[in-house]
Protein backbone atom coordinates (compact mmCIF):
# COMPACT_ATOMS: atom_id res chain seq x y z
CA UNK A 1 0.00 0.00 0.00
CA UNK A 2 1.54 3.61 -0.98
CA UNK A 3 1.56 6.00 1.63
CA UNK A 4 -0.57 9.28 1.37
CA UNK A 5 1.33 12.61 2.29
CA UNK A 6 -1.95 15.19 3.37
CA UNK A 7 -0.13 18.32 4.65
CA UNK A 8 -1.85 20.48 7.51
CA UNK A 9 -1.64 24.06 6.85
CA UNK A 10 -1.42 25.89 10.25
CA UNK A 11 -2.68 29.25 10.34
CA UNK A 12 -2.47 31.69 13.22
CA UNK A 13 -1.38 34.72 14.80
CA UNK A 14 1.24 35.07 17.10
CA UNK A 15 -0.87 34.40 20.62
CA UNK A 16 -1.52 31.19 20.71
CA UNK A 17 1.82 29.74 20.52
CA UNK A 18 0.70 26.42 22.78
CA UNK A 19 -2.03 25.58 20.93
CA UNK A 20 0.31 25.70 17.70
CA UNK A 21 2.88 23.05 20.03
CA UNK A 22 -0.17 20.87 20.50
CA UNK A 23 -1.01 20.60 16.88
CA UNK A 24 2.09 19.46 16.19
CA UNK A 25 2.18 16.84 18.83
CA UNK A 26 -0.89 15.81 17.67
CA UNK A 27 -0.37 15.18 14.18
CA UNK A 28 3.14 13.55 15.03
CA UNK A 29 1.10 11.12 17.16
CA UNK A 30 -2.13 10.82 14.86
CA UNK A 31 0.30 10.15 11.33
CA UNK A 32 1.82 6.36 12.97
CA UNK A 33 -1.99 5.54 13.33
CA UNK A 34 -2.81 6.86 10.01
CA UNK A 35 -0.17 5.42 8.20
CA UNK A 36 -1.03 1.49 9.19
CA UNK A 37 -4.63 2.23 9.00
CA UNK A 38 -5.47 3.74 5.61
CA UNK A 39 -1.40 4.57 4.29
CA UNK A 40 -2.20 7.99 4.80
CA UNK A 41 0.47 10.53 7.04
CA UNK A 42 0.27 14.04 8.25
CA UNK A 43 2.15 16.87 8.37
CA UNK A 44 2.84 20.08 9.40
CA UNK A 45 2.61 23.09 7.11
CA UNK A 46 3.57 26.29 9.15
CA UNK A 47 5.03 29.52 8.13
CA UNK A 48 8.22 29.27 9.29
CA UNK A 49 8.68 25.95 7.97
CA UNK A 50 9.26 27.45 4.13
CA UNK A 51 9.52 31.62 5.17
CA UNK A 52 11.82 32.47 2.77
CA UNK A 53 15.01 34.50 3.65
CA UNK A 54 14.28 37.70 1.78
CA UNK A 55 11.09 38.79 0.09
CA UNK A 56 9.08 41.92 -0.28
CA UNK A 57 5.88 42.22 1.74
CA UNK A 58 3.43 41.77 -1.12
CA UNK A 59 5.40 38.23 -2.30
CA UNK A 60 4.57 37.09 1.32
CA UNK A 61 1.23 36.00 0.88
CA UNK A 62 1.32 34.67 -2.59
CA UNK A 63 3.82 32.46 -0.99
CA UNK A 64 1.59 31.41 1.59
CA UNK A 65 -1.65 31.27 -0.96
CA UNK A 66 0.61 28.79 -2.96
CA UNK A 67 1.10 26.40 -0.30
CA UNK A 68 -2.37 26.62 1.15
CA UNK A 69 -3.02 25.36 -2.77
CA UNK A 70 -1.44 22.54 -2.12
CA UNK A 71 -2.61 21.26 1.42
CA UNK A 72 -5.78 19.23 2.35
CA UNK A 73 -6.30 20.13 6.15
CA UNK A 74 -6.52 23.95 6.91
CA UNK A 75 -6.60 24.63 10.84
CA UNK A 76 -6.90 28.02 12.01
CA UNK A 77 -6.49 29.13 15.61
CA UNK A 78 -7.96 32.38 16.77
CA UNK A 79 -7.30 34.11 20.06
CA UNK A 80 -7.06 38.15 20.36
CA UNK A 81 -5.26 38.96 18.05
CA UNK A 82 -5.91 40.24 14.52
CA UNK A 83 -2.40 40.32 13.40
CA UNK A 84 -0.34 42.29 10.90
CA UNK A 85 -1.76 43.54 7.76
CA UNK A 86 1.22 42.73 5.19
CA UNK A 87 -0.64 43.46 1.65
CA UNK A 88 -1.64 46.88 1.59
CA UNK A 89 -4.04 46.23 -1.11
CA UNK A 90 -6.42 44.22 1.25
CA UNK A 91 -5.49 45.44 4.25
CA UNK A 92 -6.40 42.78 5.95
CA UNK A 93 -3.74 40.26 8.24
CA UNK A 94 -2.33 37.66 7.38
CA UNK A 95 -4.38 35.33 9.08
CA UNK A 96 -7.37 36.72 7.72
CA UNK A 97 -6.07 36.69 4.06
CA UNK A 98 -5.40 32.87 4.79
CA UNK A 99 -8.70 31.52 6.34
CA UNK A 100 -10.60 33.82 3.42
CA UNK A 101 -8.33 32.01 0.72
CA UNK A 102 -9.27 28.33 2.08
CA UNK A 103 -12.80 29.75 2.57
CA UNK A 104 -12.55 29.90 -0.80
CA UNK A 105 -10.87 26.95 -2.39
CA UNK A 106 -13.39 24.81 0.52
CA UNK A 107 -14.21 22.31 -2.31
CA UNK A 108 -10.86 21.01 -2.14
CA UNK A 109 -10.06 22.04 1.79
CA UNK A 110 -10.95 20.81 4.79
CA UNK A 111 -11.39 23.57 7.33
CA UNK A 112 -11.24 23.37 11.07
CA UNK A 113 -10.89 26.58 12.92
CA UNK A 114 -10.88 27.29 16.56
CA UNK A 115 -11.54 30.18 18.66
CA UNK A 116 -10.00 31.05 22.45
CA UNK A 117 -12.25 32.34 24.99
CA UNK A 118 -12.17 34.50 26.78
CA UNK A 119 -11.00 37.23 24.59
CA UNK A 120 -8.19 39.22 26.33
CA UNK A 121 -9.80 43.07 26.70
CA UNK A 122 -8.06 45.80 24.52
CA UNK A 123 -7.47 49.73 25.65
CA UNK A 124 -11.16 51.45 24.19
CA UNK A 125 -8.91 54.74 23.98
CA UNK A 126 -6.47 53.15 21.69
CA UNK A 127 -7.59 54.23 18.16
CA UNK A 128 -5.01 51.15 16.75
CA UNK A 129 -6.66 48.80 18.93
CA UNK A 130 -10.15 49.37 18.28
CA UNK A 131 -9.68 48.86 14.25
CA UNK A 132 -8.11 45.64 14.99
CA UNK A 133 -10.77 44.41 17.23
CA UNK A 134 -13.42 45.82 14.61
CA UNK A 135 -11.78 43.38 12.01
CA UNK A 136 -11.21 40.90 14.22
CA UNK A 137 -14.85 40.56 14.29
CA UNK A 138 -15.47 40.69 10.67
CA UNK A 139 -13.39 37.92 10.38
CA UNK A 140 -15.83 35.99 12.77
CA UNK A 141 -19.01 37.12 10.96
CA UNK A 142 -16.90 35.75 7.45
CA UNK A 143 -15.90 32.10 9.14
CA UNK A 144 -19.69 32.06 10.51
CA UNK A 145 -21.44 32.90 7.17
CA UNK A 146 -18.95 30.37 5.18
CA UNK A 147 -20.89 27.06 7.62
CA UNK A 148 -16.98 25.31 7.98
CA UNK A 149 -16.28 23.53 11.24
CA UNK A 150 -15.83 26.33 13.85
CA UNK A 151 -15.13 25.56 17.70
CA UNK A 152 -15.27 27.52 20.67
CA UNK A 153 -12.93 26.24 23.91
CA UNK A 154 -11.54 28.08 26.90
CA UNK A 155 -8.50 25.96 27.67
CA UNK A 156 -5.84 23.62 26.09
CA UNK A 157 -6.83 20.32 26.84
CA UNK A 158 -10.05 20.79 25.72
CA UNK A 159 -8.34 22.50 22.28
CA UNK A 160 -6.45 19.17 21.93
CA UNK A 161 -9.47 16.68 22.91
CA UNK A 162 -11.02 18.25 19.85
CA UNK A 163 -8.32 18.71 17.06
CA UNK A 164 -7.33 15.16 17.52
CA UNK A 165 -11.06 14.29 16.83
CA UNK A 166 -11.13 16.43 14.15
CA UNK A 167 -8.13 15.59 12.52
CA UNK A 168 -9.23 12.02 12.60
CA UNK A 169 -12.66 12.64 11.62
CA UNK A 170 -11.35 14.77 8.31
CA UNK A 171 -9.09 12.28 7.38
CA UNK A 172 -11.50 9.53 7.88
CA UNK A 173 -14.21 11.90 5.82
CA UNK A 174 -11.45 12.07 3.20
CA UNK A 175 -10.44 8.65 2.64
CA UNK A 176 -14.44 7.12 2.48
CA UNK A 177 -14.82 10.12 -0.03
CA UNK A 178 -12.15 9.03 -1.85
CA UNK A 179 -13.01 5.29 -2.15
CA UNK A 180 -16.69 6.60 -3.40
CA UNK A 181 -15.05 8.74 -5.68
CA UNK A 182 -13.38 5.86 -7.38
CA UNK A 183 -16.81 3.97 -7.30
CA UNK A 184 -18.32 6.43 -8.81
CA UNK A 185 -15.71 6.95 -11.66
CA UNK A 186 -15.91 3.43 -12.68
CA UNK A 187 -19.87 3.39 -12.65
CA UNK A 188 -20.49 7.24 -14.84
CA UNK A 189 -18.01 7.17 -18.12
CA UNK A 190 -18.49 10.46 -19.66
CA UNK A 191 -17.31 11.69 -23.31
CA UNK A 192 -16.81 15.24 -24.48
CA UNK A 193 -19.48 16.87 -26.33
CA UNK A 194 -18.38 18.54 -29.25
CA UNK A 195 -21.48 20.57 -29.62
CA UNK A 196 -22.46 21.91 -26.65
CA UNK A 197 -24.74 24.55 -25.82
CA UNK A 198 -25.33 24.43 -22.19
CA UNK A 199 -24.41 21.67 -19.52
CA UNK A 200 -22.37 18.90 -20.54
CA UNK A 201 -23.74 16.34 -18.48
CA UNK A 202 -28.08 16.16 -18.90
CA UNK A 203 -30.44 14.32 -16.46
CA UNK A 204 -33.40 13.91 -18.30
CA UNK A 205 -36.42 12.99 -16.04
CA UNK A 206 -40.50 12.27 -17.28
CA UNK A 207 -42.85 14.31 -14.89
CA UNK A 208 -45.88 14.93 -16.98
CA UNK A 209 -47.75 11.35 -17.87
CA UNK A 210 -47.02 9.89 -21.11
CA UNK A 211 -49.91 10.39 -22.61
CA UNK A 212 -49.88 14.30 -22.19
CA UNK A 213 -49.26 15.58 -25.44
CA UNK A 214 -48.83 19.16 -27.23
CA UNK A 215 -53.05 19.02 -28.86
CA UNK A 216 -54.11 18.07 -24.71
CA UNK A 217 -51.81 21.20 -23.18
CA UNK A 218 -55.26 23.53 -22.52
CA UNK A 219 -57.40 20.80 -21.07
CA UNK A 220 -55.55 18.14 -20.02
CA UNK A 221 -54.38 18.40 -15.99
CA UNK A 222 -51.31 16.38 -15.97
CA UNK A 223 -51.36 17.38 -12.12
CA UNK A 224 -54.18 14.62 -11.56
CA UNK A 225 -51.84 11.62 -13.00
CA UNK A 226 -48.60 12.31 -10.72
CA UNK A 227 -48.67 10.59 -7.60
CA UNK A 228 -47.10 12.05 -4.50
CA UNK A 229 -45.30 9.33 -3.24
CA UNK A 230 -43.61 8.44 -6.62
CA UNK A 231 -43.16 11.91 -7.23
CA UNK A 232 -40.89 11.91 -4.09
CA UNK A 233 -39.08 9.12 -4.55
CA UNK A 234 -38.08 10.73 -8.12
CA UNK A 235 -36.75 13.95 -6.37
CA UNK A 236 -34.84 11.62 -4.33
CA UNK A 237 -33.49 9.93 -6.85
CA UNK A 238 -32.34 12.81 -9.02
CA UNK A 239 -30.91 14.65 -5.76
CA UNK A 240 -28.55 11.20 -5.38
CA UNK A 241 -27.48 11.81 -8.65
CA UNK A 242 -26.59 15.10 -8.57
CA UNK A 243 -24.55 14.42 -5.54
CA UNK A 244 -22.56 11.73 -7.05
CA UNK A 245 -21.59 13.63 -9.95
CA UNK A 246 -20.49 16.29 -7.57
CA UNK A 247 -18.58 13.97 -5.64
CA UNK A 248 -16.79 12.91 -8.57
CA UNK A 249 -16.13 16.71 -9.58
CA UNK A 250 -18.59 16.75 -12.44
CA UNK A 251 -20.32 20.04 -11.73
CA UNK A 252 -21.28 20.88 -15.23
CA UNK A 253 -24.97 19.11 -14.82
CA UNK A 254 -28.41 20.36 -15.73
CA UNK A 255 -31.85 17.87 -14.45
CA UNK A 256 -34.28 19.17 -17.48
CA UNK A 257 -37.83 17.11 -18.23
CA UNK A 258 -37.90 15.42 -21.39
CA UNK A 259 -39.62 18.40 -23.17
CA UNK A 260 -35.83 19.71 -23.38
CA UNK A 261 -34.88 20.30 -27.14
CA UNK A 262 -31.23 19.31 -26.30
CA UNK A 263 -32.13 15.76 -25.04
CA UNK A 264 -32.59 14.85 -28.35
CA UNK A 265 -29.45 15.47 -29.66
CA UNK A 266 -25.43 13.20 -28.58
CA UNK A 267 -23.62 13.74 -25.57
CA UNK A 268 -23.93 12.62 -21.85
CA UNK A 269 -27.53 11.73 -20.76
CA UNK A 270 -28.80 10.20 -17.72
CA UNK A 271 -31.99 8.87 -18.25
CA UNK A 272 -34.77 8.71 -15.08
CA UNK A 273 -36.84 6.44 -14.78
CA UNK A 274 -36.99 4.54 -18.28
CA UNK A 275 -39.97 2.60 -18.12
CA UNK A 276 -42.33 5.54 -18.45
CA UNK A 277 -39.48 7.81 -20.63
CA UNK A 278 -39.80 7.13 -24.09
CA UNK A 279 -37.54 9.39 -25.39
CA UNK A 280 -34.75 7.35 -23.45
CA UNK A 281 -36.35 4.20 -24.96
CA UNK A 282 -35.98 5.01 -28.21
CA UNK A 283 -32.07 6.31 -27.78
CA UNK A 284 -31.65 2.79 -26.09
CA UNK A 285 -32.86 0.95 -29.57
CA UNK A 286 -30.22 2.90 -30.73
CA UNK A 287 -27.43 0.81 -29.16
CA UNK A 288 -29.14 -2.62 -29.55
CA UNK A 289 -27.25 -5.18 -27.44
CA UNK A 290 -24.60 -3.05 -26.61
CA UNK A 291 -26.97 -1.90 -23.52
CA UNK A 292 -25.88 -4.10 -20.65
CA UNK A 293 -29.53 -4.28 -18.75
CA UNK A 294 -32.77 -4.76 -19.83
CA UNK A 295 -36.70 -4.21 -18.25
CA UNK A 296 -38.65 -7.66 -18.10
CA UNK A 297 -42.52 -8.03 -16.60
CA UNK A 298 -45.60 -6.11 -17.94
CA UNK A 299 -46.53 -4.11 -14.84
CA UNK A 300 -45.38 -3.14 -11.56
CA UNK A 301 -46.07 -6.04 -9.90
CA UNK A 302 -43.72 -8.11 -11.60
CA UNK A 303 -41.43 -6.02 -13.63
CA UNK A 304 -38.08 -6.32 -12.72
CA UNK A 305 -34.35 -5.31 -13.85
CA UNK A 306 -32.05 -7.45 -15.29
CA UNK A 307 -28.11 -5.94 -14.80
CA UNK A 308 -25.23 -7.49 -16.99
CA UNK A 309 -22.04 -6.77 -14.63
CA UNK A 310 -18.22 -7.01 -16.15
CA UNK A 311 -18.35 -10.61 -15.68
CA UNK A 312 -21.69 -10.94 -17.83
CA UNK A 313 -22.99 -12.15 -14.45
CA UNK A 314 -27.15 -11.42 -14.19
CA UNK A 315 -28.28 -9.82 -11.75
CA UNK A 316 -32.03 -9.44 -11.07
CA UNK A 317 -33.39 -5.91 -8.97
CA UNK A 318 -37.38 -6.20 -8.61
CA UNK A 319 -39.21 -3.31 -8.54
CA UNK A 320 -40.45 -2.43 -4.73
CA UNK A 321 -43.05 -0.13 -5.99
CA UNK A 322 -45.73 -2.87 -5.56
CA UNK A 323 -44.71 -2.94 -1.68
CA UNK A 324 -44.15 0.51 -1.09
CA UNK A 325 -47.74 1.29 -2.72
CA UNK A 326 -49.62 -1.05 -0.63
CA UNK A 327 -47.84 0.51 2.99
CA UNK A 328 -48.15 4.03 1.67
CA UNK A 329 -51.22 4.42 -0.65
CA UNK A 330 -53.38 0.53 0.19
CA UNK A 331 -56.27 1.86 -1.74
CA UNK A 332 -53.51 1.69 -5.05
CA UNK A 333 -52.37 -1.92 -4.68
CA UNK A 334 -55.99 -3.15 -6.47
CA UNK A 335 -54.86 -0.89 -9.58
CA UNK A 336 -51.70 -2.16 -9.28
CA UNK A 337 -52.87 -5.59 -9.55
CA UNK A 338 -55.11 -5.29 -12.53
CA UNK A 339 -52.14 -3.95 -14.49
CA UNK A 340 -52.56 -0.19 -14.02
CA UNK A 341 -48.64 1.50 -14.14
Amino acid sequence: MYSRIIPVFISSSDDVGKEREIIDRVIKALSPKLLKLFGIMLYSEKWENFRPLSARSEEIQDIINARLEKSALFVGILYSKYGECINPETNISATHEEIRFAIQNDKNLKILIYKREPMLKIDDNNKSDVENRHRFNKLIEEIKKSKILYKKYDNVDYFEQNVTLDLMEAVLEMTTEASRREKLNKFFKFGISRRQREANVLIGYPPIHKHFGPSQRASYDWTQRLVPNVVYEDFRALRKIENSLNCMGVFDHKTVTTHYEDLRERGNRIWLCIPRNEIAQKKLDLFGNRVRFEFIGENSSNRELIWLNDNDDKITVKSPLQKYSRVQVPSATVSMKKGVN
